[in-house]
């Protein structure tokens, strides 16, 4: 469930300790920040109003919450691009069968999401030079536990505002293209 920040400056508690941050400049004076804070051991969660873990963005510069939501064992981190208007977080979240990436579109006064995806083997995240303008993903991901794994390709798309997938291969296809080109370079 995401949320909106109304403004309200975040108070940190003796209920919540901080266990990832990240810490962004979107120019001149303006520093954004964002953490995952996590209920201590002793604090029991309350369904609907406390959660167990949240994701808080902050204007630093302003004081103000740009952003909060509920989550689960996460990490954020900052891939270093940007994304049109805003610079991009990363949040990945492990699960039970699988994880999961979030990536949101952060700017002065609000946080978008752009992708949000689970998967059960791996996220890469490809550099410009690779694929042509933007930072993109490979994803490698199997519908079920025992299918085949299969990498898909997100970029973002300016027309859709979000990253889209924009090809696929069979992980053991990836994986001999790999292998061919390292044994060209041990030769």
């Amino acid at each position: 469930m995401a949320v909106a920040g109304n403004g309200t400056p975040s108070t940190p508690t003796a209920e919540y300790e901080t266990v990832s941050i990240a810490s962004f400049s979107l120019g001149r004076d303006i520093k954004v920040q964002a953490t995952i804070e996590s209920l201590k051991e002793s604090i029991p969660a309350i369904s609907g109003q406390k959660p167990r873990a949240k994701l808080v963005i902050k204007n630093l510069s302003s004081g103000r919450v740009i952003h909060e939501e509920e989550c689960g064992d996460s990490t954020v981190s900052d891939p270093g691009f940007w994304i049109d208007r805003g610079t991009a977080l990363v949040m990945t979240t492990k699960g039970g069968s699988g994880d999961g990436i979030r990536v949101y579109e952060v700017t002065q006064s609000d946080a978008r999401i752009v992708l949000t995806q689970s998967y059960r083997a791996a996220v890469i995240m490809m550099p410009n030079d690779e694929l042509g303008d933007d930072v993109g993903f490979l994803i490698v991901d199997a519908e079920h536990a025992t299918d085949p794994l299969e990498v898909r390709r997100y970029q973002y798309s300016r027309e859709k505002k979000q990253f889209v997938v924009t090809g696929k291969a069979s992980f053991s296809q990836l994986m001999g293209a790999f292998k061919a080109q390292f044994k060209k370079g041990s030769e």
